[in-house]
């Protein structure tokens, strides 16, 4: 979802999120990242209320130590915002993640890349053109971030999960390797573009298929 104005008000979230949600919303420093945070909670809560037939304020949104958030006998979630694109992923069974970033060309990409990037994937990087180094990156953080947080681990984890999206188009991918943490054939992964905005959701349950709506 593209935001150019706050969709819910922080008035408005007051009615439906509960306050250890609006704690966390306002720890955050810029409004934009409030309003982004607000919106894609208050999906969440609606989303998951609606199928459980509860009131979405009376859900109880817990967080493993890595942040990665779930409610308890609901449908896996994950949520993720930059500037004004906001993306929120559900599954019935198993894990989710999902990440979004725009394509930036004013960070140290190549020390990001050696310290997150699986030894397989930095040798292509090291190969590819300084012009197009801030796209193929964006495509291929938003892939391992997205495994990362399905998984609920941290980013320092990265280095040890390894993905095709730098060597293959399209949307459909696979993951190749997790550390330990899993069997690699059994995830999906579905990559997108919106203008200078990459987007990444990953699941454990290659049976399901992933489909992104755009709103």
């Amino acid at each position: 979802m593209r935001v150019s104005r706050p969709p819910v008000s922080a008035q408005a979230a007051e009615l439906l999120l509960p306050p250890s949600d609006l704690h966390r919303i306002h720890r955050l420093r810029r409004e934009e990242d409030r309003s982004r945070s607000r919106l894609a909670l208050v999906i969440v809560r609606m989303a998951i209320g609606a199928w459980r037939g509860v009131s979405p304020d009376l859900l109880h949104i817990e967080r493993s130590p890595s942040g990665k958030p779930s409610i308890a006998g609901s449908p896996a979630f994950s949520i993720t915002h930059a500037d004004d694109c906001v993306a929120v992923a559900f599954v019935a069974t198993g894990h989710i993640g999902v990440d979004v970033e725009p394509v930036r060309d004013d960070l140290d990409l190549d020390s990001i890349a050696e310290r997150c990037w699986h030894v397989s994937e930095y040798d292509t990087w090291r190969r590819v053109s300084p012009e197009k180094r801030p796209a193929w990156f964006a495509r291929h953080w938003t892939a391992k971030e997205s495994i990362v947080k399905a998984l609920g681990l941290g980013v320092d984890s990265m280095a040890v999960i390894a993905c095709d999206s730098w060597t293959t188009t399209g949307s459909k991918h696979r993951v190749l390797e997790l550390g330990g943490y899993g069997d690699p054939s059994s995830w999906s992964l579905l990559l997108a573009a919106d203008g200078d905005f990459r987007m990444a959701v990953a699941t454990d349950q290659r049976s399901h298929d992933i489909e992104i709506i755009a709103l």
